[in-house]
């Protein structure tokens, strides 16, 4: 069905499986009298026997299922198809094969054709994505697809140099492997990548450098840098992803922060503008308001767009909605938040589709020229105007003007000028005893009935959360900023003062509807631990003085239609969903002056104090598109510590 050279040279190791297998197929090749030498057969590709073999469904089962399975597979070998059920229940895989990688491990690959001829080739590489049944091959498609296992995690938890370590070699050697004519012949020349989540997350990684095939990428709900927005945010581990790569015993006892950022593994990943000037591809990249990598991929778009190779970076486009992890629009519980034209099949959404496939298919003369023609940045406006929810921009984020709202007594957020007069709001934070979430832009997990029974994702009403005692809440009033475009990224200046050697900040972000409804819904998150408030390495916090910790609130657009305010709750932990026993979303700050508590350093709990006023402006900063200058550069800061 296929030569041993696809994929691999790693089988001379492997001689004995290789003559059992051989003998298998010219048994096979003889009764359809394809056969070739075995010693041409191994060595040399038989284009014109393999496609003759692939352009009939029985042939593809008659030769797989005369293949013994080895256990380990070796390299290169084919192997019948063992995913139950069938994540295409209307076929099966034209074969399986093992993948060589540079160091010889086998990356397990289906390979579905669309018919003996030679077409683009749609790559999806991912963790157990073969058979998680997500995947879509419609029959009126137009190009093969492979799809291939990146290395399982199993067995190797713990030690923190794994994570995806081999990830951007092990795509880029598949990739050559597909654009090779001699190894795979059913490549027109022009590879994409695709996927969502962690497949999106490993397209990013082989895109710097890889072969000129790859024409294209379009990774969904990702992140170019699972640093700073999957394990960590503001230096503050994120249960949700970090708990599905690194399990007891090793966690809690790991890294942190400025541990991990040591790692030379983040020095693999789409973060810098020389890896952004390597990448020569076709980026469609789209995400959600309420997703976990959403603000990751904005700032991995944006870098591609700006610091990019000059001829491709008109070739990036990034579409942006109301949805969270999975991809849809959220529906809360037990109050839904409607968003209308917000469905991903929206007919404007498909013609980036459309266009973004025309130009790395390689259709007519100019085939990128459409793409191209088409804005960069698209995205809804939650809130907007029925017909005027979607609008585009040259760039993300858009120019816009800085709009402070100055925490002020009687908790309000004012941004009336001068700034309000010096005052406090002072609360207890307990470890113990964190305070919880509701909602918010979090990981796919937070709705895992097993993993997180009674998690919640999305919009959420707070009200139940401001009404306990370990937080602070401010709000705008009628003269603040009801009817306000917000397009942009967001972030708050929280002067805070306390004797506890070291707290979290977590900030919300509530659209506050007007009485009777009162509904005060999540629109944005942001935390951070005080110790990383400068960058990766740790300030301890100056004890009973006044301290500024900057909060990210990541992205938004949101219109604030007429009689709603803005709301601000600060308080000092991320902890499990509300009235649930989960893991907490983020790791709950000791507050001891460690990341860790233990017998002789137990958790602390404390006041802390939060200023407001002329000398201490504490303030909510949103981006208001009035402006003709771009906003600064908000992204995290992981310059390493000096030695």
């Amino acid at each position: 069905m296929l030569v041993f050279r696809f994929f691999g040279n790693c089988w001379s190791s492997t001689k004995s499986a290789v003559s059992i297998v051989l003998a298998q197929l010219g048994a096979v090749m003889r009764r359809r009298s394809m056969l070739q030498s075995a010693t041409t057969f191994a060595y040399a590709i038989a284009a014109s026997v393999a496609l003759a073999a692939l352009t009939t469904s029985d042939a593809a089962s008659d030769l797989t299922s005369k293949i013994p399975t080895a256990t380990p597979t070796p390299c290169g070998i084919i192997f019948p198809w063992n995913c139950s059920p069938s994540p295409f229940p209307s076929r099966t895989p034209n074969f399986t094969v093992n993948v060589c990688a540079h160091d010889g491990y086998p990356l397990v690959t289906d390979v579905y054709l669309k018919d003996g001829s030679p077409r683009p080739v749609i790559v999806i590489r991912g963790n157990e994505v073969r058979c998680d049944g997500k995947i879509t091959y419609p029959a009126n498609a137009d190009y093969h697809l492979v799809v291939q296992d990146i290395r399982t995690i199993s067995g190797i938890v713990g030690d923190p140099n794994y994570l995806h370590s081999a990830d951007q070699d092990d795509g880029q050697t598949t990739l050559e492997q597909i654009a090779n004519p001699r190894k795979f012949p059913w490549c027109d020349g022009h590879i994409a990548m695709q996927g969502a989540s962690n497949a999106g997350i490993v397209s990013y990684l082989a895109a710097p450098s890889a072969t000129p095939n790859l024409r294209g990428i379009e990774p969904s709900f990702s992140t170019g840098d699972l640093l700073n927005y999957g394990f960590f945010n503001g230096g503050v581990l994120h249960h949700e992803t970090a708990d599905l790569y690194v399990q007891p015993p090793y966690y809690p006892s790991g890294p942190p922060w400025e541990g991990y950022a040591d790692l030379p593994i983040w020095g693999r990943y789409l973060i810098t503008d020389n890896d952004a000037a390597a990448t020569q591809v076709a980026g469609f990249h789209h995400g959600g308001w309420f997703d976990v990598f959403g603000q990751g991929m904005l700032d991995s778009f944006s870098r591609l767009l700006n610091a990019g190779n000059p001829t491709w970076r008109n070739r990036q486009k990034v579409v942006i909605g109301p949805w969270i992890h999975t991809g849809v629009v959220p529906t809360t519980s037990p109050i839904q938040i409607v968003f209308p034209s917000s469905t991903p099949s929206n007919p404007s959404l498909s013609d980036y589709d459309t266009k973004w496939k025309q130009c790395v298919y390689g259709v007519g003369l100019t085939p990128c020229s459409a793409w191209e023609a088409l804005p960069a940045v698209q995205v809804y406006h939650m809130g907007a105007p029925p017909g005027t929810e979607w609008r585009t921009y040259t760039t993300w984020p858009p120019a816009a003007t800085p709009y402070p709202l100055y925490l002020a007594s009687q908790n309000a957020l004012v941004s009336a000028s001068p700034i309000p007069t010096p005052g406090s709001k002072t609360f207890t934070s307990d470890p113990n005893n964190p305070c919880p979430t509701l909602g918010g832009t979090n990981n796919l997990i937070s709705l895992d009935p097993v993993l997180r029974p009674g998690g919640t994702s999305g919009p959420y009403d707070q009200r139940a959360i401001e009404a306990r005692q370990d937080v602070a809440v401010f709000t705008s009033g009628a003269s603040g900023p009801s009817g306000t475009w917000i397009v942009g990224r967001i972030y708050a200046d929280v002067w805070i003062q306390t004797s506890l050697p070291d707290v979290d900040v977590f900030v919300r972000m509530t659209d506050v509807h007007p009485f009777p409804d009162g509904r005060s819904i999540l629109m944005a998150q942001g935390i951070q631990r005080a110790r990383y408030r400068n960058g990766v390495c740790p300030a301890s916090l100056n004890l009973n003085l006044p301290t500024r910790v900057r909060v990210d609130l990541g992205s938004t657009a949101l219109v604030l239609p007429q009689g709603h305010s803005l709301r601000m709750i600060v308080s000092a932990a991320a902890g499990p969903s509300l009235n649930t026993t989960n893991p907490p979303l983020y790791d709950v700050n000791p507050q001891n002056g460690d990341e860790f508590s233990s017998p002789n350093n137990p958790n602390t709990s404390g006041s802390i104090t939060i200023l407001f006023g002329t000398n201490n402006p504490s303030a909510l900063v949103i981006p208001v598109p009035t402006g003709q200058t771009l906003p600064p550069d908000l992204r995290p800061n992981t310059t390493p510590c000096p030695p």
